[in-house]
C-alpha cells in the first residue's frame, strides 16, 4: 500500500469528527445529534479496523507508523463505549489521563498535557497532565498572550508546532520559562483541539532526555489523538448539557408555579402582550391596563436618560437584559419594579418579542436607600461577609480607610481574597511575611471573630470588632485609632524621655570620674533607644579639633578603630557648631574609615551632637541606627540633651578637680613666684596708671644703684628714660590677643647718673586690685657693644667673600680706561686724534672714573660701623644695591639670580646698611651652597644654577617678606635647629667663620623682625619678615619703581596686580555651595571659615582627586581652587570640572608664577578669575559674589600677570 494511504487515513480520523461536531451546535443535544456522533465514531473505527490489518511492513513503510495506527486502533476501540454511554465507572479525568498515558507511551514521550483555552482572557491553562517519569506531574502552568505574545501568534498561525530545540527557537523560549529548571522540556510538539470550527485547547507532546525532530507521522499521530480527545470531550459536554436541559425543564416549571415574581411578555414592537397571575396578586395592579403598553409609555420623559438610552439600544437590537430597575406611578402608586428579559424568535427566525419576569421591590428599595444612607453616615467603617465568606455589603467610609479595594468591592471576594489584595496593593503592614501558612492564621482568627488591630501601610491604625451574623456570617466594624496609637505613643515616648533625662541627672550628680559619665550615657542611648551604636570622642584640647579623634567611650555594636582622622563633614560640624543628620551617603562620608563596618551592620542614618564645656566645643556624641527614619524632632533633641548634660557632667568634674588643682597650685605659686621674682638676673618693675613704680624686686634696685628700696618706688619711670619719649603711647591693651610688647635698646640712667643700654619687656596686668604694667628690664650694654663687633667682623668677612667679585667690578672700568686712553695716545703719536674725538675719550674715562667710585664707596659705606640713628628706608633699594654689588660675579660663575619686586610696598624703619649685609650674606651662602653640590654627582645636566630672591608686601599684617631660594640641596635636617648659633657652619674648614646667620638673625630680631630657614625641593628657603614702619606709610607704583631703575642693566622686575584695600564688605551669599581646594589645610580651612562667617556653605578638598569625588557626590556653585597640589594638580582638575560643567566659575588662587605663555592662556580661558597669593579674604568674597553674579550673565573676567 502506498505511503501517501496512511497519511490520507490519518486525515480521514481528522475530518469525519470534525465535520460531524461541525454540523450540530452546543444547544442541540436532541438523540439525533447522538447518533450522528455515535456513526462517525463507528465509521471511523471500522475504517481502521478494515485497512490496519492489511498493512505489510514495506521498506518505505516504517514500523513507527504501524505503531502509531496501532495505537489509534487501540485507543478507539477503548474509547467507544464511552462514547455511546458514560460509564460510572470512569470518569472524564481519569479517561483523559488515560488518552494522554498511551499517547506517551506511544510516541515516546516524558510529558503529554492537555491545555484548555479561555477565550475571553486569551489565557492557555493546563488542566490535564500525564509525566511517565514520576507520579507528581507539573503543576498547573498557565501562559496568556499578554505575558507570551510570540507563543500565541505562532500557535494561531501554525496548524501543528513542532520545535525539536525549545531553548534556542524564538517561536517557543517565552514557553521556556514558565517550566522549572528541572521540568524544562528539551522539545515540544503542540497541534490544536478544535470543536468544530472553535479552538476547545492544544494537546501538547515533551521530551526532556534528547532533542527530537518531528516527523510528518509523529504530527499526523498528535492530530489524530487531538481528534480522539475532542470527540471525547464534545461527546461528554453535550451529553451532560442534555442532562442539564432535563433538570432545568423540571426546574423551571417548579420556579413558575413557586415563583414570587411574576412572568410578560412582549410582542415585536415591545408592547406588553401577557402577565402571569402573580402580577396581580403582588401589585394589586390589575394587568389589562397594562396590556398594549411599551415600559417608556409608563415612564414617558425617562428616554433622555442614560440607563434608559441603554436599555432601549439593547431592546432595538434584541439584546437581552437584567436587573433592569425602573419607578413608575400606577393608580397614584409609585413602584420600583425590576425587570429581566430575553428575545425570542419564531420558526422562521423572526424577532418575536421578549419574554422575561419582574418583581416588585418598592419596600426593599425605600429600605436599602435608608440603610446605606445610614451605613454611610457611620464614621466607623462597615463590612458584611455571607455565610460563604464573601464579601454582599459595605459603606463608604471603608473604601475611605483601603482605597485601594475600592475596584475589588463589586467582584464580591472571599475574605482570604481580600487579604491577598491587601498584600498585594501592601494596603496592610503584616506583622510576618505573608505565607500560606500565615494567610491561614489571619482567616482563622476572622473566623473565630474578636477584636484585632491592624496597621495600613500608610501610618494609619484600626481597631477591628467582628461579629458573627444570624445566618452565618461575620459583620466587622472597623474603627480608625490612629490618633490615640499616636497619643500613646508620645505618651510613652515622654515617659522613656523624661524616665531618661532622671537617670541622666542621678549620673552627674553621683558621678566622680569621666569614664563613669561616658559609659553611663551610651549604655542608656543603645539600651533604651533604636540606636546600634553610641560613641563620644572627646578633643584634646578643648576649642581645638585635633589631627585624629579617639573613641573615649563605646557602646553597642564595636568600632574596628579606636581613633580616626576628622572628615571633612565633621570640620564643618566643628565650625557651625551644630548638630548634623547625615543620610546613608553623608554617614559613609563623614565616617571613611568605619566605612566597611557600616555597610557590613547595615547603617543607614547617624547624628552628631556637639559636647560643650564653658562655651567651647569640646567634642563629639555620635550616635549610628540602621532604621532611616530613627531621627524625628524627639530624639535629636534628647540627644542634644544628652551631649549637653554629657558637657555639664564634664565641667562640673573638671571644675571641682580644677579648684582642687588651683588652691594647691596657689599656694606653691605664692611662694614660688615669689622666689623667682626676688633670684630673677633681670629688673622686674610694676608701673600704676601714671606709670610710677609701685614695686622692684631686688634686681631692680642694684639696676638702678638705689641707696635703699625706697628711694625708687613713687618715682615716675619717664625719669630714669635718656632722652624724653612717650615708650607705651602704642603699647598693646590687656584684653589684645597678644598684649606683650617689646622694647630693645632704651637707653636708661642710674640714680648715680650712669647711663645703660636695656631691652623692656611690658604687660598690662592686674596688681592689687589696680590696672598696672609689668616691666621686666635686661641690662644689654654689654651684649650690644659684643654683637656690634660681631656685626662688623661679619661684614669685613663678607667683603673678604666678595673680594674677587668687587675685584672683578674694579677691573672692567680699569680696563674701559686703559683701553681708551691708550688709544688715544697712539692716535696722538700718529696726529690723528680729532677734538671730537678727545671729548668723546675724555667722557668715558671720567664715566668709568664716576663708576669706580660708586663701587668704593659703597664699598667704604658698607664696611663702616653702623652707629647712625635708626631711619626710614626703602627696602626694594636695599635689595638692588646688594644685588648690584654681587650680579656680575655671579653672572661670571653661571648662577643666574632671578630678583622679583612687589607692586606696591612701605618703608622700614632700621639702619639699611644692616639689612643688606644680611642679605649679601644670605645670597653668598646660597652661591657657596649651590656651587658645592654642582660639584657632586646630584647635580643634572639640564639643570640650571639659580637664586630667587622675592619680595612680597603682606597689606594685612602691614610687613615685608623678603625669599631667598637656592637649589644648592638644602640644610642637613640636623643642622637646622642650631643654624643661627654663634660660630656654627656647614662650610668645610676654613671656608667659613660661623657668625654670618647669626649676626643675621640678632640684626634681623632688633629691627623687629623674624628670620626662619627650610628646606625644599633641591635647595634651602630663607624668609625674612619685618615689620613696616608705622609713619610715613608709602605705597609704590610701578612707576615710581621703574624711575628707580633708570640706567641699570637688568630688566624691570615682574609687577603684581594686587586687590585695593579691604572693605568693609555687604554681601548676600543667599547659602551658596563653594568647594575650596588647597593642600594646606591651614590655608584652606582659614578660607572656609571667612566665607562660613559670610553666609556660604563651603566644603573642602586636600588635592583635584578629592574635589572631583566631593563634587560628584554634591555639586557647587563656585570652586576656589590652588594651582600646585599632589595627586592631581589644579590646572588638570579644572579641566576636569569643565567637562562635568562648562559654566561652572573657578576662581585659582596661587603664588606660582612660573608657567610658560601657553599654560598661561589656557588657564586664563578656563578660569573666571586668578588671583596672585597673599589674597585678601574679602578680596575673595566679593570674587566669589562676582563669579556667582557672572553664572547668570555669562561673563568671564581674568586677572592677567
Amino acid at each position: 500500500m502506498h505511503p501517501r494511504f496512511h497519511k490520507l487515513l490519518f486525515l480521514g480520523l481528522s475530518i469525519i469528527p470534525n465535520a460531524a461536531l461541525a454540523s450540530v451546535t452546543p444547544s442541540d443535544t436532541s438523540p439525533e445529534t447522538l447518533l450522528i456522533l455515535v456513526l462517525a465514531i463507528l465509521m471511523i473505527i471500522s475504517v481502521a479496523m478494515h485497512f490496519i490489518p492489511r498493512l505489510k511492513p514495506r521498506n518505505n513503510i516504517t514500523v513507527k507508523l504501524k505503531r502509531y495506527l496501532g495505537a489509534i486502533e487501540s485507543m478507539s476501540h477503548k474509547l467507544q463505549p464511552h462514547l455511546l454511554q458514560p460509564s460510572p465507572e470512569n470518569t472524564p479525568e481519569e479517561t483523559i489521563h488515560w488518552l494522554l498515558k498511551e499517547t506517551a507511551k506511544t510516541i515516546d514521550s516524558a510529558q503529554v498535557s492537555l491545555w484548555r483555552f479561555d477565550e475571553e482572557n486569551s489565557t492557555l491553562t493546563q488542566c490535564y497532565c500525564f509525566e511517565s517519569q514520576h507520579d507528581n506531574p507539573t503543576p498547573s502552568l498557565q501562559v496568556s498572550s499578554e505575558l507570551h505574545p510570540t507563543l500565541f501568534a505562532t500557535l494561531q498561525r501554525e496548524k501543528a508546532l513542532s520545535i525539536p530545540d525549545i531553548k534556542n527557537d524564538l517561536r517557543s523560549i517565552e514557553l521556556d520559562k514558565i517550566y522549572a529548571k528541572n521540568d524544562r522540556p528539551l522539545s515540544v510538539l503542540m497541534v490544536p483541539i478544535n470543536f468544530g470550527q472553535k479552538t476547545h485547547g492544544i494537546l501538547q507532546i515533551h521530551t526532556r532526555r534528547q532533542h527530537r525532530h518531528w516527523d510528518d507521522s509523529d504530527r499526523q499521530f498528535a492530530n489524530a489523538v487531538a481528534d480522539l480527545v475532542s470527540l471525547y470531550l464534545s461527546t461528554t459536554e453535550l451529553q451532560k448539557a442534555q442532562e442539564n436541559l432535563t433538570d432545568n425543564e423540571t426546574k423551571l416549571r417548579d420556579l413558575v408555579d413557586a415563583s414570587s415574581d411574576w412572568y410578560w411578555e412582549t410582542d415585536r414592537n415591545h408592547c406588553f402582550s401577557y402577565f402571569s397571575d402573580q402580577f396581580t396578586r403582588l401589585t394589586g395592579i390589575d394587568e389589562t391596563q397594562l396590556i398594549g403598553k411599551t415600559r417608556l409609555d409608563l415612564k414617558p420623559h425617562a428616554s433622555q436618560s442614560a440607563k434608559w438610552k441603554q436599555h432601549l439600544e439593547d431592546l432595538d437590537n434584541h439584546r437581552p437584559f437584567r436587573n433592569f430597575q425602573y419607578t413608575t406611578r400606577i393608580n397614584d402608586r409609585e413602584i420600583s419594579v425590576t425587570s429581566n428579559g430575553k428575545p425570542f424568535f419564531d420558526k422562521n427566525g423572526e424577532f418575536a418579542g421578549y419574554r422575561g419576569t419582574g418583581s416588585d421591590h418598592t419596600e426593599s428599595t425605600v429600605f436599602k436607600a435608608r440603610f446605606e444612607e445610614g451605613l454611610n453616615a457611620l464614621p466607623n467603617g462597615f463590612l458584611m461577609w455571607d455565610s460563604q465568606d464573601r464579601l454582599i455589603m459595605w459603606n463608604n467610609t471603608i473604601f475611605d480607610m483601603f482605597p485601594a479595594l475600592t475596584p475589588y468591592a463589586n467582584k464580591k471576594p472571599t475574605f482570604l481574597k481580600l487579604m491577598q489584595i491587601c498584600h498585594r496593593e501592601k494596603v496592610i503592614k503584616y506583622p510576618r511575611p505573608f505565607t500560606k501558612t500565615y494567610a491561614k492564621a489571619i482567616v482563622h482568627a476572622h473566623q473565630t471573630c474578636g477584636i484585632n488591630e491592624v496597621e495600613l501601610t500608610n501610618g494609619r491604625h484600626l481597631l477591628v470588632h467582628e461579629h458573627k451574623t444570624s445566618e452565618g456570617g461575620i459583620v466587622g466594624i472597623y474603627t480608625d485609632i490612629t490618633a490615640l496609637k499616636e497619643r500613646e505613643k508620645e505618651i510613652l515616648e515622654g515617659k522613656k524621655i523624661s524616665e531618661t533625662l532622671s537617670s541622666c541627672s542621678n549620673i552627674l550628680f553621683h558621678a566622680r570620674n569621666e569614664s563613669f559619665i561616658l559609659s553611663e550615657i551610651c549604655r542608656i542611648i543603645t539600651d533604651t533607644f533604636p540606636f546600634d551604636t553610641a560613641w563620644i570622642s572627646l578633643f584634646n584640647t578643648t576649642g581645638q579639633l585635633p589631627e585624629f579623634l579617639k573613641v573615649n567611650m563605646l557602646r553597642g555594636r564595636q568600632l574596628p578603630l579606636t581613633s580616626y582622622r576628622p572628615s571633612s563633614t565633621l570640620k564643618q560640624a566643628f565650625i557651625k557648631q551644630e548638630y548634623m543628620i547625615l543620610n546613608e551617603n553623608l554617614l559613609m562620608q563623614a565616617y571613611p574609615d568605619f566605612k566597611a563596618f557600616f555597610q557590613d551592620t547595615g547603617a543607614r542614618t547617624a547624628g552628631i551632637f556637639p559636647i560643650w564645656i564653658d562655651t567651647k566645643l569640646t567634642g563629639f556624641l555620635s550616635v549610628v541606627s540602621s532604621d532611616p527614619g530613627t531621627f524625628h524632632n524627639r530624639y535629636i533633641n534628647l540627644m542634644s540633651e544628652l551631649a549637653n548634660d554629657v558637657g555639664y557632667g564634664l565641667t562640673s568634674l573638671r571644675s571641682e578637680h580644677s579648684r582642687l588643682i588651683a588652691e594647691e597650685a596657689l599656694r606653691e605659686s605664692e611662694s614660688r613666684y615669689r622666689s623667682l621674682v626676688d633670684m630673677s638676673p633681670d629688673a622686674i618693675l610694676v608701673l600704676d596708671e601714671q606709670h610710677k613704680i609701685v614695686f622692684s624686686n631686688p634686681e631692680g634696685h642694684v639696676l638702678f644703684a638705689t641707696t635703699n628700696r625706697a628711694e625708687i618706688y613713687h618715682k615716675s619711670f619717664y625719669d630714669f628714660l635718656e632722652k624724653e619719649q612717650d615708650l607705651f603711647a602704642n603699647a598693646p591693651r590687656i584684653t589684645d590677643d597678644d598684649p606683650t610688647q617689646f622694647i630693645g635698646s632704651v637707653t636708661l640712667q642710674r640714680m648715680d647718673g650712669r647711663l645703660f643700654e636695656a631691652d623692656i619687656t611690658a604687660r598690662p596686668v592686674s596688681y592689687a586690685g589696680l590696672t598696672t604694667r609689668l616691666l621686666i628690664i635686661r641690662d644689654v650694654t654689654e651684649r650690644n657693644r659684643v654683637n656690634e663687633h660681631l656685626a662688623q667682623t661679619s661684614k669685613l668677612a663678607t667683603l673678604g667673600e666678595m673680594a674677587a667679585g668687587i675685584t672683578h667690578e674694579l677691573s672692567q672700568p680699569l680696563n674701559i680706561m686703559r683701553f681708551a686712553a691708550e688709544g688715544s695716545l697712539l692716535k696722538m703719536q700718529r696726529g690723528k686724534l680729532e677734538k671730537d674725538e678727545s671729548q668723546k675719550k675724555f667722557d668715558l674715562i671720567s664715566m668709568q672714573c664716576g663708576r669706580m667710585a660708586d663701587i668704593i664707596d659703597h664699598m667704604r659705606i658698607f664696611s663702616r660701623k653702623d652707629t647712625g640713628d635708626l631711619e626710614l628706608f626703602d627696602p626694594t633699594l636695599v635689595v638692588r644695591q646688594s644685588v648690584d654689588l654681587i650680579e656680575s660675579q655671579f653672572l661670571a660663575e653661571g648662577i643666574h639670580l632671578d630678583v622679583r619686586y612687589p607692586a606696591h610696598y612701605a618703608m622700614l624703619n632700621g639702619r639699611p646698611i644692616q639689612l643688606e649685609q644680611v642679605i649679601l650674606n644670605l645670597v653668598n651662602n646660597a652661591r657657596d651652597a649651590i656651587n658645592q653640590r654642582h660639584k657632586t654627582a646630584n647635580w643634572e645636566e639640564d639643570e640650571n644654577k639659580q637664586i630667587i630672591l622675592q619680595i612680597t608686601y603682606d597689606q594685612a599684617d602691614h610687613k615685608i617678606n623678603i625669599a631667598i631660594t637656592d637649589n644648592g640641596g638644602g640644610i642637613p635636617e640636623d643642622a637646622l635647629a642650631k643654624l643661627f648659633d654663634p660660630f656654627f657652619t656647614t662650610k668645610e674648614v676654613g671656608k667659613g667663620t660661623g657668625l654670618g646667620l647669626s649676626v643675621s638673625y640678632g640684626i634681623i630680631a632688633a629691627m623687629g623682625g623674624t628670620i626662619r630657614a627650610r628646606n625644599i625641593h633641591k635647595g634651602a628657603r630663607f624668609d625674612i619678615t619685618l615689620p613696616c614702619a608705622i609713619e610715613e606709610e608709602e605705597k609704590f607704583s610701578p612707576l615710581r619703581l621703574a624711575e628707580k631703575m633708570v640706567n641699570k642693566n637688568t630688566p624691570l622686575p615682574i609687577i603684581e596686580l594686587t586687590e585695593d584695600e579691604d572693605d568693609d564688605l555687604d554681601m548676600n551669599a543667599d547659602g551658596a555651595k563653594v568647594l575650596v581646594v588647597d593642600d594646606e589645610i591651614y590655608a584652606a580651612e582659614a578660607m572656609m571659615e571667612y566665607l562660613f562667617d559670610q553666609g556660604y556653605q563651603v566644603n573642602i578638598a586636600g588635592d583635584g582627586e578629592e574635589a572631583l569625588e566631593l563634587y560628584d557626590m554634591e555639586a557647587v556653585d563656585v570652586v576656589v581652587t590652588d594651582m600646585r597640589m599632589p595627586r592631581m594638580d589644579g590646572y588638570v582638575l579644572i579641566q576636569n570640572l569643565k567637562k562635568r560643567n562648562p559654566s561652572l566659575p573657578v576662581i585659582v588662587v596661587t603664588g606660582h608664577t612660573g608657567m610658560d605663555d601657553a599654560d598661561q592662556h589656557d588657564l586664563n580661558t578656563l578660569a573666571f578669575k586668578i588671583l596672585k597669593k597673599p589674597v585678601s579674604l574679602s578680596y575673595l568674597s566679593e570674587s566669589i559674589e562676582e563669579a556667582l553674579q557672572s553664572v547668570n550673565e555669562n561673563r568671564f573676567s581674568t586677572i592677567e600677570d
